[in-house]
């Protein structure tokens, strides 16, 4: 004997036709996707705080305007003192680098031994490429004799005395 069963409502399957977008409206979809891409791309590409690459060159001479080979120069970032860009002089006492700061810090150093000492030019503007020369002058020996005395006029015995620069 075969059963039979019954099928009900809750067994039916009930499906929808949907109609199929035209192929003009398809391109189109594609077209405004690419473009709003290529907007979003590139909108985060140039920001206008970066600024442009530029160049600082220039000479680093002496006495009698010679040059020091060995001498480096660098471009440090007025704010902090990072180094942003550095390089070495040539055998004329040229250099060129390249920032892409607003404005920076130029520190030149002679090398050890030269009896020179270092230079620092402050606040160069780099909205357009510079040239920025700098002359280097020999460090002087100075000799100072006497005593160290504290603040109510009492030899300071062992004490060491440092001198610093600004």
């Amino acid at each position: 004997m075969s059963r039979m069963h019954r099928l009900t409502s809750r067994h039916v399957v009930r499906t929808q036709l949907r109609p199929r977008p035209s192929t003009q409206v398809r391109a189109a979809a594609r077209l405004l996707v690419a473009l709003l891409s290529a907007v979003l791309l590139t909108a985060g590409l140039a920001t206008p705080s970066q600024a442009a690459v530029t160049t600082i060159s220039g000479r680093v001479t002496i006495d009698g305007d010679g040059s020091v080979v060995g001498a480096t120069v660098k471009a440090t970032d007025p704010s902090g003192g990072a180094t942003l860009a550095s390089t070495g002089v040539d055998a004329t006492g040229r250099y060129a680098l390249s920032v892409d700061a607003a404005q920076v810090d130029l520190v030149v150093t002679p090398p050890p031994g030269s009896g020179y000492q270092p230079a620092v030019v402050r606040g160069i503007e780099t909205s357009r490429d510079q040239t920025v020369d700098v002359k280097l002058v020999p460090q002087e020996a100075v000799t100072w004799t006497g005593v160290l005395r504290d603040g109510a006029g009492d030899p300071l015995p062992h004490a060491d005395l440092y001198l610093l620069q600004d």
